[in-house]
């Protein structure tokens, strides 16, 4: 089960100067645990904030650069890469840079893009294991939602993907796995944005896989990674 969510907006007028789609990748049988132990590990390091459960965990709470000045948050990140990889994890992240995009382009265009990218890794995985993929995306807008599931699902009917032919939507706020995804979302584009607080972050986040980058191809041929820039 690949659980994703999104950072950076597409728009000239947004600030964020990349756009990135953060993943983590997890086996069905483990995401009870996984979840588990991220809200058990939020409920120690933010005992203030109440219940694990009635609050999200943002990462521009924990990201930004005074946030980040503060032990707790680094600490917290720390476990949660720690926890992920002992569920058999993999974390993925699939990056724009908007000053490479030869025309504007919009979320319509963009995210149906990454996503499909991200597909095409994420299906290498699972064709490793010899397992069948599905893909979980915080939902947003409903016309954007139907769009990009689509687009994914025709692009894993034709391509013949061992996915579900489908991107399917859940809460963040009470789909844990999603608020990592958040997280590695929102680090590795601040971090491609010239954040180099987040740099040991990000590779650790990105040394939590299955299947080590370089070691077998996509369907398109491609070297499989966890890791990709897409221009």
């Amino acid at each position: 089960m690949l659980f994703v969510d999104d950072s950076g907006k597409p728009d000239a007028k947004h600030p964020s100067q990349f756009l990135t789609l953060g993943g983590i990748s997890i086996p069905s049988n483990e995401v009870a645990t996984f979840t588990r132990r991220v809200q058990a590990a939020k409920g120690r390091f933010y005992a203030k904030r109440g219940r694990p459960s009635d609050w999200e965990c943002k990462s521009g709470d924990i990201l930004k650069p005074n946030p980040w000045k503060r032990a707790l948050n680094r600490d917290f990140c720390e476990e949660v890469a720690r926890i992920a990889t002992t569920v058999g994890a993999t974390v993925y992240s699939v990056s724009i840079c908007k000053s490479n995009m030869h025309n504007p382009m919009t979320l319509r265009q963009t995210m149906p893009l990454m996503m499909q990218v991200l597909a095409e890794h994420f299906s290498a995985e699972c064709e490793e294991l010899r397992a069948t993929g599905l893909i979980i995306s915080d939902w947003s807008a409903q016309h954007l939602d139907e769009h990009l599931s689509s687009c994914v699902g025709s692009y894993v009917a034709t391509q013949g993907l061992p996915l579900h032919p489908s991107v399917y939507y859940a809460s963040s706020q009470a789909t844990v796995p999603i608020q990592v995804a958040d997280l590695v979302a929102g680090a590795t584009r601040m971090k491609n944005e010239g954040a180099a607080r987040l740099g040991p972050l990000v590779e650790a986040l990105h040394r939590v896989r299955v299947v080590m980058p370089g070691t077998l191809q996509t369907h398109q041929g491609r070297p499989y990674g966890n890791s990709i820039n897409l221009f």
